[in-house]
């Protein structure tokens, strides 16, 4: 349902906690793209400060380390992004850009996509998050974002086109900087969107990570 709420990272962190904890987890791993990456990092952190449950975190092009943000056309940008939002989402044309985005994909993944990202009420959520995301970005540029004995990895697409090749660069830094007590891991076929083009690479890493989990879990136990 449509919430009136200002859609910070503390309020969606909220709603993540109340689905977890309502399952009463042993282990709770956290995964994320892009801005979903941001929230799962930050909501990592802050189960960690608040000694609740979580084992690990998975960042998937996901970085806010960089100086980007800084740049008076990169702000303008983004502040231009609500009302673009809006706009495709009162007419076909997102539903076009995530057909397109999702060429590759089995059609009911595609469909499911569409449905899930391109509706009224998604592109409605998607322009609040928008409209905080500098704000958000600020802060979190004061507040570094702690999780140590959180097990972490991020992964980073490798590919872009020249135009944003700086940007990769810095990000390709910023994700490398995160993963120094934890993994790094490169998506060479990949830009940013990394779920669409390289899923299996995703997926090998969570298996990965719940079994690093589990052992350490038999670990602690047998300690």
């Amino acid at each position: 349902d449509p919430d009136p709420r200002p859609r910070t990272l503390a309020h969606m962190a909220d709603d993540l906690d109340t689905i977890i904890d309502s399952f009463v987890p042993r282990q709770v791993f956290l995964i994320g793209h892009s801005w979903g990456g941001t929230l799962a990092q930050f909501a990592a952190a802050r189960r960690r400060a608040a000694g609740r449950t979580i084992t690990g975190v998975m960042l998937v092009d996901s970085s806010t380390r960089t100086s980007q943000y800084s740049s008076l056309k990169v702000r303008t940008s983004v502040a231009l992004a609500p009302p673009i939002l809006r706009l495709l989402g009162r007419t076909r044309l997102a539903k076009w850009a995530m057909f397109q985005i999702g060429a590759g994909l089995p059609r009911p993944l595609r469909n499911a996509a569409i449905a899930g990202s391109a509706s009224r009420t998604a592109t409605e959520a998607a322009a609040a998050e928008a409209e905080l995301f500098l704000s958000e970005i600020d802060w979190l540029s004061e507040h570094p974002l702690r999780l140590d004995g959180v097990d972490v990895c991020v992964i980073s697409g490798m590919k872009g086109s020249k135009i944003i090749a700086k940007i990769r660069r810095e990000l390709i830094a910023a994700h490398q900087k995160i993963a120094t007590a934890g993994r790094w891991v490169p998506a060479t076929k990949s830009a940013h969107n990394i779920p669409l083009s390289e899923p299996e690479l995703i997926a090998e890493q969570i298996v990965d990570m719940v079994d690093r989990g589990r052992v350490a879990a038999q670990e602690s136990v047998l300690v």
